[in-house]
Protein backbone atom coordinates (compact mmCIF):
# COMPACT_ATOMS: atom_id res chain seq x y z
CA UNK A 1 0.00 0.00 0.00
CA UNK A 2 1.37 3.35 -1.02
CA UNK A 3 1.53 5.75 2.04
CA UNK A 4 0.18 9.38 1.76
CA UNK A 5 0.06 11.97 4.03
CA UNK A 6 -2.51 12.96 5.78
CA UNK A 7 -5.26 15.86 4.21
CA UNK A 8 -5.24 17.75 6.38
CA UNK A 9 -1.26 17.98 6.50
CA UNK A 10 -1.33 18.77 2.83
CA UNK A 11 -3.88 21.31 3.59
CA UNK A 12 -1.70 23.24 6.37
CA UNK A 13 1.20 23.19 4.68
CA UNK A 14 -0.68 24.70 1.27
CA UNK A 15 -2.10 27.38 3.45
CA UNK A 16 1.22 28.24 5.20
CA UNK A 17 3.62 27.87 1.95
CA UNK A 18 4.88 31.26 0.34
CA UNK A 19 4.19 29.77 -3.11
CA UNK A 20 0.32 30.46 -2.61
CA UNK A 21 -0.58 34.09 -3.89
CA UNK A 22 -3.36 34.27 -1.11
CA UNK A 23 -3.26 32.68 2.32
CA UNK A 24 -5.54 29.67 2.98
CA UNK A 25 -8.00 30.66 5.68
CA UNK A 26 -9.41 28.07 8.34
CA UNK A 27 -13.07 27.80 5.98
CA UNK A 28 -11.00 26.73 3.11
CA UNK A 29 -8.41 24.25 4.95
CA UNK A 30 -11.38 22.58 5.77
CA UNK A 31 -13.57 22.21 2.90
CA UNK A 32 -10.32 21.67 0.92
CA UNK A 33 -9.73 18.26 3.66
CA UNK A 34 -13.78 17.53 3.55
CA UNK A 35 -13.78 17.46 -0.07
CA UNK A 36 -10.20 15.59 -1.49
CA UNK A 37 -10.30 13.03 1.95
CA UNK A 38 -10.90 9.75 0.96
CA UNK A 39 -12.72 8.44 3.78
CA UNK A 40 -15.21 11.46 2.94
CA UNK A 41 -15.14 10.00 -0.65
CA UNK A 42 -15.94 6.50 0.46
CA UNK A 43 -18.37 7.22 3.06
CA UNK A 44 -20.55 9.34 0.29
CA UNK A 45 -20.47 5.97 -2.13
CA UNK A 46 -21.73 4.01 0.87
CA UNK A 47 -24.83 6.60 1.32
CA UNK A 48 -25.28 6.47 -2.22
CA UNK A 49 -25.32 2.85 -1.86
CA UNK A 50 -28.10 2.96 0.79
CA UNK A 51 -30.18 5.21 -1.00
CA UNK A 52 -30.79 3.17 -3.73
CA UNK A 53 -30.92 0.08 -1.51
CA UNK A 54 -33.67 1.76 -0.29
CA UNK A 55 -35.27 2.09 -3.24
CA UNK A 56 -34.51 -0.78 -4.20
CA UNK A 57 -36.68 -2.18 -1.03
CA UNK A 58 -39.64 0.02 -1.35
CA UNK A 59 -40.33 -1.37 -4.83
CA UNK A 60 -41.23 -4.63 -3.45
CA UNK A 61 -44.42 -3.01 -2.87
CA UNK A 62 -44.85 -2.39 -6.97
CA UNK A 63 -47.25 -5.05 -9.44
CA UNK A 64 -44.71 -7.33 -11.16
CA UNK A 65 -45.79 -6.78 -15.14
CA UNK A 66 -44.69 -9.40 -17.96
CA UNK A 67 -45.24 -10.74 -21.07
CA UNK A 68 -44.23 -13.02 -23.54
CA UNK A 69 -44.80 -14.14 -27.50
CA UNK A 70 -43.95 -17.35 -29.27
CA UNK A 71 -43.96 -18.47 -32.40
CA UNK A 72 -43.34 -22.18 -34.16
CA UNK A 73 -43.56 -23.54 -37.31
CA UNK A 74 -43.99 -27.11 -38.75
CA UNK A 75 -42.98 -27.69 -41.88
CA UNK A 76 -43.24 -31.42 -43.80
CA UNK A 77 -45.76 -34.30 -44.31
CA UNK A 78 -48.45 -34.47 -41.52
CA UNK A 79 -51.92 -36.94 -41.81
CA UNK A 80 -54.63 -35.20 -42.45
CA UNK A 81 -58.57 -35.44 -41.93
CA UNK A 82 -59.47 -38.52 -44.01
CA UNK A 83 -56.12 -40.45 -42.05
CA UNK A 84 -54.20 -40.15 -44.95
CA UNK A 85 -50.82 -38.18 -45.17
CA UNK A 86 -49.82 -35.24 -47.40
CA UNK A 87 -46.96 -32.20 -47.75
CA UNK A 88 -47.97 -29.26 -46.03
CA UNK A 89 -46.69 -26.38 -43.57
CA UNK A 90 -47.92 -24.85 -40.08
CA UNK A 91 -47.10 -22.13 -37.83
CA UNK A 92 -48.43 -21.47 -34.47
CA UNK A 93 -48.34 -18.08 -32.13
CA UNK A 94 -48.99 -17.79 -28.99
CA UNK A 95 -48.45 -15.11 -26.68
CA UNK A 96 -49.66 -13.52 -23.33
CA UNK A 97 -49.17 -11.22 -20.23
CA UNK A 98 -49.27 -12.08 -17.14
CA UNK A 99 -50.01 -9.10 -14.00
CA UNK A 100 -48.95 -10.13 -10.17
CA UNK A 101 -50.03 -7.64 -7.62
CA UNK A 102 -48.21 -8.43 -4.06
CA UNK A 103 -50.23 -8.90 -1.37
CA UNK A 104 -48.80 -10.38 1.69
CA UNK A 105 -45.26 -11.88 1.82
CA UNK A 106 -44.80 -12.50 5.29
CA UNK A 107 -43.89 -8.82 6.04
CA UNK A 108 -40.28 -9.83 4.38
CA UNK A 109 -40.93 -6.32 2.19
CA UNK A 110 -41.51 -4.14 5.55
CA UNK A 111 -38.43 -5.90 7.24
CA UNK A 112 -36.24 -4.96 3.88
CA UNK A 113 -37.41 -1.27 3.29
CA UNK A 114 -36.69 -0.64 7.61
CA UNK A 115 -33.36 -2.86 7.88
CA UNK A 116 -32.20 -0.18 4.35
CA UNK A 117 -33.14 3.05 6.11
CA UNK A 118 -31.42 1.70 9.38
CA UNK A 119 -28.38 0.97 7.03
CA UNK A 120 -28.62 4.47 5.02
CA UNK A 121 -29.14 6.42 8.49
CA UNK A 122 -25.99 4.47 10.01
CA UNK A 123 -24.24 5.57 6.82
CA UNK A 124 -25.25 9.17 7.14
CA UNK A 125 -23.93 9.65 10.61
CA UNK A 126 -20.08 7.73 9.93
CA UNK A 127 -20.10 10.50 7.01
CA UNK A 128 -20.86 12.82 9.64
CA UNK A 129 -18.58 11.51 12.16
CA UNK A 130 -15.46 11.35 9.32
CA UNK A 131 -16.01 15.14 8.19
CA UNK A 132 -15.61 15.74 11.80
CA UNK A 133 -13.11 14.34 12.20
CA UNK A 134 -11.15 15.45 9.28
CA UNK A 135 -12.24 19.28 10.80
CA UNK A 136 -11.28 18.56 14.26
CA UNK A 137 -7.38 17.55 12.46
CA UNK A 138 -7.81 20.61 10.39
CA UNK A 139 -8.49 22.95 13.35
CA UNK A 140 -6.02 21.35 15.30
CA UNK A 141 -3.15 21.80 12.64
CA UNK A 142 -4.28 25.51 11.68
CA UNK A 143 -4.01 26.29 15.53
CA UNK A 144 -0.47 24.91 15.77
CA UNK A 145 0.30 26.65 12.89
CA UNK A 146 -0.75 30.22 14.22
CA UNK A 147 0.66 29.49 17.48
CA UNK A 148 4.06 28.62 16.09
CA UNK A 149 3.94 31.59 13.64
CA UNK A 150 3.16 33.65 16.65
CA UNK A 151 6.56 32.44 18.40
CA UNK A 152 8.46 32.96 15.91
CA UNK A 153 7.40 36.24 15.69
CA UNK A 154 8.24 36.78 19.12
CA UNK A 155 11.94 35.72 18.73
CA UNK A 156 12.48 37.59 15.63
CA UNK A 157 11.70 40.84 17.42
CA UNK A 158 13.33 39.62 20.44
CA UNK A 159 16.39 38.99 18.02
CA UNK A 160 16.14 42.40 16.85
CA UNK A 161 16.34 44.05 20.07
CA UNK A 162 19.25 41.72 20.81
CA UNK A 163 20.42 42.90 17.73
CA UNK A 164 20.11 46.88 18.28
CA UNK A 165 21.30 46.53 22.03
CA UNK A 166 24.14 44.65 21.01
CA UNK A 167 24.92 47.84 18.49
CA UNK A 168 24.70 50.06 20.90
CA UNK A 169 26.73 48.64 23.14
CA UNK A 170 29.52 48.25 20.60
CA UNK A 171 29.37 51.73 19.64
CA UNK A 172 29.55 52.53 23.49
CA UNK A 173 32.45 50.18 24.22
CA UNK A 174 34.05 51.89 21.36
CA UNK A 175 33.55 55.68 22.93
CA UNK A 176 35.52 53.80 26.12
CA UNK A 177 32.00 54.53 27.96
CA UNK A 178 31.15 51.01 29.29
CA UNK A 179 33.41 48.10 29.93
CA UNK A 180 34.22 45.45 27.84
CA UNK A 181 32.56 42.79 29.85
CA UNK A 182 28.76 44.83 29.33
CA UNK A 183 29.87 44.42 25.39
CA UNK A 184 30.61 40.57 26.23
CA UNK A 185 26.82 39.95 27.77
CA UNK A 186 25.37 42.01 24.51
CA UNK A 187 27.37 39.19 22.93
CA UNK A 188 26.43 36.27 25.03
CA UNK A 189 22.32 37.35 25.15
CA UNK A 190 22.06 37.92 20.91
CA UNK A 191 23.65 34.28 21.16
CA UNK A 192 20.84 32.82 23.45
CA UNK A 193 18.32 34.66 21.13
CA UNK A 194 19.65 33.20 17.77
CA UNK A 195 19.73 29.91 19.51
CA UNK A 196 16.17 30.15 20.72
CA UNK A 197 14.89 31.37 17.14
CA UNK A 198 16.39 27.92 15.50
CA UNK A 199 15.47 25.99 18.70
CA UNK A 200 11.14 27.04 17.87
CA UNK A 201 12.02 26.00 14.22
CA UNK A 202 13.29 22.42 14.95
CA UNK A 203 10.75 21.87 17.56
CA UNK A 204 7.53 23.17 15.07
CA UNK A 205 8.83 21.44 12.26
CA UNK A 206 9.50 18.36 14.47
CA UNK A 207 6.21 18.47 16.62
CA UNK A 208 4.43 18.55 12.77
CA UNK A 209 6.32 15.44 11.03
CA UNK A 210 5.47 13.47 14.40
CA UNK A 211 2.34 14.77 14.34
CA UNK A 212 1.64 13.62 10.58
CA UNK A 213 2.86 10.49 11.16
CA UNK A 214 0.89 9.80 14.39
CA UNK A 215 -2.33 10.64 12.11
CA UNK A 216 -1.11 8.45 9.63
CA UNK A 217 -1.04 5.57 11.22
CA UNK A 218 -4.08 6.07 13.46
CA UNK A 219 -5.99 6.17 10.09
CA UNK A 220 -4.17 3.02 8.88
CA UNK A 221 -4.75 0.98 11.73
CA UNK A 222 -8.03 1.90 12.49
CA UNK A 223 -9.80 -0.60 10.05
CA UNK A 224 -6.74 -3.01 10.03
CA UNK A 225 -7.15 -6.67 10.17
CA UNK A 226 -4.49 -9.67 10.87
CA UNK A 227 -3.18 -11.68 8.32
CA UNK A 228 -4.21 -15.00 8.14
CA UNK A 229 -2.99 -16.10 4.57
CA UNK A 230 -0.28 -19.07 5.57
CA UNK A 231 1.95 -18.78 2.85
CA UNK A 232 2.58 -14.57 3.57
CA UNK A 233 2.78 -15.97 7.53
CA UNK A 234 5.32 -18.52 6.82
CA UNK A 235 8.02 -15.63 5.34
CA UNK A 236 6.75 -13.14 7.96
CA UNK A 237 8.16 -15.89 10.41
CA UNK A 238 11.21 -16.48 8.74
CA UNK A 239 12.07 -12.80 8.41
CA UNK A 240 11.35 -12.37 12.13
CA UNK A 241 13.87 -15.27 12.59
CA UNK A 242 16.43 -13.12 10.33
CA UNK A 243 16.07 -9.98 12.00
CA UNK A 244 16.47 -12.51 15.57
CA UNK A 245 13.49 -10.57 16.87
CA UNK A 246 12.92 -12.85 19.63
CA UNK A 247 9.61 -11.79 21.02
CA UNK A 248 8.52 -9.09 18.96
CA UNK A 249 5.54 -7.04 19.87
CA UNK A 250 4.34 -5.81 16.38
CA UNK A 251 2.10 -8.00 14.28
CA UNK A 252 1.31 -8.10 10.43
CA UNK A 253 -2.15 -6.61 9.48
CA UNK A 254 -3.45 -5.76 6.42
CA UNK A 255 -5.08 -1.90 5.63
CA UNK A 256 -8.16 -1.69 3.12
Amino acid sequence: MIMKKSLFTISMLMAVSSAVASPWSLDSCISYAVEHSLQVRQRIVEVRQGNVEVSSAKSGYLPTLGAQVSQGWNIGRGLTSDNTYADRNTSNTQWGVNLSLPLFDGLNTPRQVAYAKASLAASLQQLEAIRDNVTLNVIAGYLQVLYQKELHQEALHQEALSSYEFTRRKALLEAGKIPEIDMLEAESQLVQVLLTVWLIGFVAVLGWKIGSHLNFRTRILRDASPITDSAVLAVWRQEIESARFRKPKFKLVTSP
